[in-house]
């Protein structure tokens, strides 16, 4: 009896998967996040709680494909970040609270969200996120 060769079912080695310093691309039928995102931006919105973040990527990701700060985002696309539709009015309100974003509501439509740059009169706070964290760390621990 002749057995099959199993050396094709064998995983590639490591060094063979690490050939490029490059990080891995998406393939052509499948969808990506398109930056840069702000890095203050994605930093108060990284330290709201549950699925803000989530939300956040999901409205950065629709604004780089229509090439616009004003996007419509659906059930659909929430869906695809893991948000249910209830969720999402929640995240966005928070979004909203910290005035990352402005939503524009009308009952049985999308939400219609643009975003807001970190800094400038829109914000509430110059210096909030991860950057001002560092700094009161660094503050609290010279005091």
């Amino acid at each position: 009896m002749e057995y099959p060769d199993m050396e094709r079912f064998r995983a590639p080695k490591a060094d063979s998967l690490l050939k490029s310093n490059r990080p891995p691309r998406h393939r052509r039928d499948e969808w990506f996040l398109k930056g840069p995102i702000p890095g203050e931006w994605l930093g108060r919105a990284a330290n709201l709680p549950g699925r803000a973040l989530h939300v956040a990527l999901a409205v950065w990701h629709l604004a780089a494909m229509t090439k616009g700060k004003k996007v419509i985002i659906t059930t659909r696309i929430a869906n695809r970040f893991g948000v249910c539709r209830h969720s999402l009015h929640r995240w966005l309100s928070r979004l909203e609270s910290v005035r990352l974003v402005t939503v524009e509501r009308k009952r049985g439509r999308s939400p219609v969200v643009t975003i807001l740059p970190a800094y400038g009169p829109e914000s509430n706070s110059v210096g909030t996120g991860i950057m001002a964290n560092k700094e009161e760390a660094t503050r609290r621990a010279v005091d």
